[in-house]
């Protein structure tokens, strides 16, 4: 006898960007997006590494950064390309598409990779009493505003999804449906959020 997705699906539900699971155990998850390190000066590169140091000291609390790599796929992106070639009457412009071809077919760009960093953390209460609803939120919108105050000293732009429970939402579909997600898309009328 086949399980229903519910069935094993660990999120209860997700409000104002909060995730409660069926432990009863509430999280949040703020997207970071990343400087190039590379491109820094020595100077701007210590400063950041000091920021991140601190921002690690300061964070008293357990979270997980996670990754999320996804390989571009640009077969898609060059079919278009030379579909608008074909289409394309003058001469220049015809060139200009095909020089632009062979330069995303070129291994480098062909085998780029999109990342995502996001940070969780859980809300925690001292002792032995039951978490609330309204104290978790207050736990995790205080740790948030930590990380985020430190990580934006580190030069990154860290984004609260509070407001956006939708991409929270999606991010869990494409992530357990990989291979469906790339056809179909979950749309905004399928589901429901109530806020806290």
């Amino acid at each position: 006898m086949r399980k229903s997705i519910k069935s094993w699906f660990p999120i209860k539900n997700i409000n104002s960007g909060i995730i409660e699971n069926k432990k009863g155990e509430y999280l949040k998850i703020l997207e970071i997006l990343p400087i190039n390190f590379e491109l820094k000066s020595i100077e701007e590169k210590e400063a950041i590494l000091y920021s991140y140091k601190t921002f690690l000291k300061t964070c008293s609390f357990d979270l997980q950064i996670l990754i999320k790599s996804k390989k571009n796929d640009l077969e898609k992106h060059i079919s278009n390309v030379f579909k608008n070639i074909e289409e394309e009457s003058l001469d220049t412009l015809k060139l200009l598409g095909n020089e632009y071809v062979k330069m995303v077919n070129e291994k480098t760009l062909k085998n780029t990779i999109t990342r995502k960093f996001f940070v969780v953390f859980f809300a925690e209460i001292n002792g032995n009493r039951k978490l609330s609803r309204d104290m978790a939120v207050t736990d995790l919108n205080e740790k948030a505003s930590k990380v985020k105050l430190t990580l934006e000293k580190c030069g990154n732009e860290v984004i609260d999804l509070s407001e956006d429970n939708f991409y929270i939402i999606n991010n869990l579909y494409k992530e357990l449906n990989r291979n469906i997600s790339e056809i179909q898309s979950i749309g905004e009328d399928k589901y429901e959020c109530q806020k806290y």
